[in-house]
């Protein structure tokens, strides 16, 4: 099935682009489900400034060229490993890994911040490692800066990944003493720029972020939050120059065969009973069911997954090896954290993009470095043979990008041509609607930024879902429901809150709204919109 649009929330992207083109700024009082999305406005301003200078029709350029764009984000995965690694072989292996896999399809293939903000997060970590020499321009420091500073206003869970990893290398990489000792100072002014960006853009000028936001996710008052990560970082950093007076110092092993053979062997077993785990109780985190086809499905990335097993042990013996260690290991931090304390704000499955990228760099090393293992005396028949696993498995892991609905809890991301018309004639007719089209999360996007009208996104569970009037009657008046929007798609299953499976609409609670008080005003065969008669608002 082609979609027309893609993406759950690019009806919402696509009215503050809107709102840029003509009025010249982000919306104001804007009323949509994402009510900070209008203050991290890099993508849409983008998209706008496009528009204006080319005259493709908005819409498009938000479809179809900024996932084009964002795809180029193996570039700077490539960069990063080479940099790190000396190593084209272990640059071109990642690239193609990251290329095919999630983090590289799916997700940055919706027009969304989060797809630029994951492209702007590695090029900040890529001109983070141009910086590690002692001399440098004051123009590295300048991209670098500008490099956050766009990161800081087009998506703030992109750069939490990105300042977190660079925190937590800082501070694991004086532990060991792998640096120099002026290391630490170049790394100061990174960090307290990102925590000034923070303080002034994200908690001064962005009330609702910090009200809302952070709240919601740390449980705390945003202040108070910057305010201790502030005064713990200074202490971290401050306790870490008195490190270098201790005399111990960490002495990696090299890697032999024997324990990378218990590496792998241990690293499946974990990945198998992690995956059969979120078969039989759902996504950590959530209450998110997955189809046991799920198993199947995700071997291939297992197998690249289980690969990086014994990278850390090889990139402990590069210069900048500890990096992409550290990368990896704040996010795996943060995820677990997350887990535990069921944060609804960094999802932990959120974490999945961004976990992947340096993980998916380990596998490649892994893969370089096993190659040296290899029986030597049929070189040439090694290397076919090897390169051709790589293939296959780079194809099987293509093939799980795109999983079907069912197996991500029955989520639909597209949106076919046909429920577009829906969202036109909405447009068309909307002085008829004085209240919300009631409808699920994915097509409350399109109605409120395409068709002009209110949403409900997750508030209309009842409505959708109840078999009677009766029963829906109450929530309907509650949120001022006058229209509802039901097309096939929804039925198959109406996505609501991000956490919980899209259920389907069963034909009892669809049959309801053929009697009164629902009036059928537009039926495409595919899509039918009804009004509630006896609502006023």
């Amino acid at each position: 099935m082609g979609f027309h649009i893609w993406g759950s929330d690019s009806g919402e992207y696509y009215t503050i682009i809107d709102s840029i083109v003509e009025k010249g700024r982000v919306p104001v009082g804007y009323e949509g489900w994402g009510f900070a999305y209008p203050y991290f406005y890099g993508m849409e301003a983008l998209v706008a400034a496009l528009h204006l200078t080319t005259g493709i029709d908005a819409l498009s350029l938000m479809v179809f060229i900024l996932p084009a764009l964002t795809a180029f984000l193996v570039l700077p995965i490539f960069f990063i490993a080479r940099k790190i690694f000396s190593d084209v072989r272990v640059a071109l292996l990642a690239s193609l890994f990251v290329a095919v896999s999630p983090p590289g399809v799916f997700a940055t293939s919706h027009p969304m911040p989060g797809a630029l903000g994951d492209l702007l997060g590695l090029l900040v970590l890529y001109f983070y490692l141009e910086l590690r020499p002692l001399k440098r321009s004051m123009g590295s420091w300048i991209v670098l800066f500008l490099a956050i500073s766009a990161l800081m206003v087009t998506h703030h869970m992109s750069a939490y990944f990105v300042f977190i990893a660079l925190g937590f290398y800082t501070v694991i990489r004086e532990v060991l003493k792998r640096t120099h000792p002026s290391e630490l100072r170049r790394d100061i002014p990174v960090l307290y720029f990102f925590l000034a960006f923070m303080i002034i853009y994200w908690l001064v000028l962005v009330e609702p972020f910090r009200e809302k936001i952070v709240a919601d996710a740390f449980g705390i008052n945003g202040w108070i939050l910057i305010g201790g990560v502030v005064a713990g970082l200074t202490l971290v950093l401050g306790v870490l120059r008195l490190r270098r007076r201790w005399e111990w110092y960490y002495l990696p092993h090299y890697p032999d065969i024997d324990r990378i053979i218990k590496l792998l062997s241990l690293a499946g077993v974990v990945a198998a009973l992690i995956m059969l785990g979120i078969v039989l109780t759902g996504v950590p985190g959530t209450s998110i069911e997955v189809d046991r086809s799920f198993l199947l499905l995700v071997i291939p990335l297992l197998i690249v997954i289980i690969l990086a097993a014994p990278g850390p042990g090889f990139a402990r013996f590069y210069e900048k090896g500890l990096f992409i260690c550290a990368w990896l290991g704040a996010i795996m931090i943060s995820m677990v954290i997350m887990v535990v304390t069921e944060n609804v704000v960094l999802l932990p499955y959120r974490h999945t993009q961004y976990f992947l990228e340096p993980l998916l760099i380990l596998s490649a090393l892994g893969v370089v470095e096993l190659y040296r293992y290899l029986p030597s005396g049929k070189e040439l028949s090694t290397k076919a043979i090897v390169s051709g696993i790589v293939v296959l498995l780079s194809l099987g892991v293509a093939y799980s990008a795109y999983p079907p609905r069912e197996v991500i809890g029955n989520f639909q991301e597209g949106t076919v041509y046909e429920e577009m018309q829906g969202v036109y004639w909405v447009r068309e007719y909307s002085s008829d609607f004085e209240g919300k089209v009631a409808s699920d999360h994915r097509m409350s996007s399109l109605i409120f930024g395409i068709g002009g009208v209110l949403g409900t996104w997750d508030s209309a569970y009842d409505t959708l879902h109840a078999e009677d009037y009766a029963n829906c009657s109450e929530e309907i008046g509650e949120e001022g429901i006058t229209g509802v929007f039901m097309d096939r798609e929804i039925e198959k299953g109406a996505a609501m809150l991000q956490w919980e499976n899209a259920e389907p609409v069963s034909r009892e609670a669809v049959g309801k709204f053929e009697g009164p008080p629902f009036v059928r005003v537009m039926d495409s065969g595919f899509v039918q919109v009804y009004l509630v008669a006896n609502v006023t608002v």
